[in-house]
């Protein structure tokens, strides 16, 4: 059997090009502006873990700036069969992990954000990305926060710190607490957030997200 090529989360199909970037984002009325917030129960060793640990229902989470979910970013895998290399990741929900864990389980929260808050979580998404491969995966902190210790460590977040920080730098308040100490529960527990889908994530995907050069799984 031959063997398998190694795909790089963030290079397999890469959205967040230029003209991604530039495109003009202005929409009819301020109401049309939103942020999603997916979080998200895979069945990896680590998403176990981490429930196990916490007792919440969801273990990861990852922020959209659509809700077709084309363009969603988080912290986790470059590589999709191990964790030992991790960073900023560009998540496409046909492929890669969510692939392979076909029975992923997800709550999807819709966020309102003015015009001017949505342009600059795109600005600050693209320098982060830009900038992806000075960034790491949070390790330390990720097992520090069991002992409720969060030490800022420069450049560097487990999945539900980048998605509060883009959050909070925006301006929306959606906890009091530091973006490093937010865990993926704190997304359900805030009123900023509205759920608007909670199931299957390939459901979700299925009905409502595939579009040219995106798959059914």
């Amino acid at each position: 059997m031959a063997e398998e090529k190694v795909i790089m989360v963030g290079d397999e199909k890469n959205l967040a090009s230029d003209a991604f970037w530039e495109a003009d984002v202005s929409k009819e009325s301020e109401s049309a502006y939103h942020l999603y917030v997916m979080l998200s129960m895979t069945g990896t060793p680590l998403s176990r873990a981490i429930r196990f640990t916490t007792k919440d229902p969801y273990s990861h989470c990852s922020i959209s700036l659509d809700d077709k979910l084309h363009e969603m970013y988080s912290f986790g895998r470059l590589i999709k069969y191990t964790m030992i290399f991790a960073g900023l990741v560009h998540e496409i929900p046909d492929r890669n992990v969510y692939r392979i864990y076909e029975h992923t389980l997800c709550a999807i929260y819709e966020v309102d954000v003015t015009e001017e808050q949505y342009k600059e979580a795109k600005d600050f998404l693209r320098r982060l990305w830009n900038k992806r491969k000075y960034l790491s995966y949070n390790t330390p902190g990720l097992v520090l926060a069991r002992f409720n210790r969060y030490p800022a460590i420069p450049n560097s977040y487990y999945c539900s710190q980048f998605v509060a920080l883009v959050l909070q730098h925006v301006g929306v308040d959606f906890t009091t607490k530091n973006y490093r100490a937010v865990r993926p529960n704190d997304f359900r527990n805030s009123p900023k957030l509205k759920l608007v889908y909670e199931g299957e994530l390939r459901d979700y995907w299925n009905e409502n997200c595939v579009t040219e050069g995106y798959t059914k799984y």
